[in-house]
């Protein structure tokens, strides 16, 4: 048993000796051919492995890298290299699904505390709304000029690579890993900084560079601004931007499920409804 170990032991670094000579960069690679050359093991094992994992035969991996390491490992696993994950992970070519977990929390947390703590620049603020047509827009231009998320995602993964020792490759896997929660809106930028831009937005009334945002609503449109997440009836350019956030979140071409079409639809009719009451109460007005 114990000299069947060491032998596994031998194998694994043989494998892992390879990856390394083979690498440009942080880039890794090693060929299929190269993975059983190194473990002494015939194609058919890994023929077997594939098919009962319920992988499609028709993209059967010739070579492993970053993208697919999860296969390699879990071949690994499945040969009894009890050692693969961590060896894998020490070098920065693989990170578990928890490690995923854990960087997600510290993201969240670290970034949502750097907003908290930002101190306000205020004359670049007024700058900004005074630059945009669309006091949103005029809020947003400040968070992706003073604090975009690039800016909090290479800041956070800083400290976290301090912290847990990372090493390049982890980083980089993070970093990747991160973007693409972002580009499929897992992660949305709004929500990050919802609570900013509402300290932005005190900050501006406070100095007289926006209005009033909200007044009270009729019964009327009580289901129409819950919808929205409204209980009073927000000025023109807040109920644009939530109208504008949500309806993207709910795009049948985005969410391609039969609920979001019914969504898209009652978002667009009771726009509809508060603007055509806004235009009313302005003509009755005026």
């Amino acid at each position: 048993m114990k000299r069947e170990a060491e032998s596994k032991t031998t194998l694994l670094n043989d494998l892992l000796e390879e990856i390394e000579q083979s690498m440009i960069g942080d880039d890794w690679s090693v060929s299929l051919d190269a993975v059983l050359l190194c473990l002494e093991t015939a194609p058919e094992s890994f023929f077997r492995y594939y098919y009962r994992s319920g992988h499609s035969m028709t993209d059967l991996p010739e070579t492993f890298n970053a993208e697919n390491a999860g296969i390699l490992i879990e071949y690994l696993a499945d040969l009894g290299y009890d050692g693969a994950v961590s060896a894998f992970r020490r070098r920065g070519w693989y990170l578990t699904d928890d490690d995923y977990l854990m960087w997600e929390e510290f993201f969240l947390s670290v970034s949502l505390s750097m907003l908290a703590s930002h101190k306000i620049d205020e004359e670049e603020l007024e700058i900004a709304l005074s630059g945009c047509r669309y006091t949103s827009d005029g809020l947003q231009f400040y968070c992706e000029t003073r604090c975009s998320i690039e800016s909090l995602l290479s800041r956070t993964l800083s400290i976290y690579a301090r912290e847990k020792t990372l090493s390049e490759g982890a980083i980089r896997l993070l970093r990747s890993y991160t973007r693409h929660l972002f580009h499929r809106r897992l992660f949305r930028e709004e929500t990050i900084y919802r609570e900013f831009c509402e300290r932005l937005r005190e900050t501006a009334k406070l100095r007289g560079w926006i209005g009033a945002d909200v007044v009270a609503a009729p019964a009327s449109l009580r289901e129409e601004l819950l919808l929205f997440g409204f209980e009073d009836l927000p000025g023109e350019e807040i109920l644009k931007e939530r109208y504008r956030i949500l309806l993207k979140e709910h795009h049948p071409d985005i969410n391609r499920s039969s609920e979001a079409v019914v969504m898209t639809q009652r978002l667009i009719d009771a726009y509809a409804k508060i603007c055509a009451h806004r235009r009313q109460a302005s003509e009755v007005a005026s």
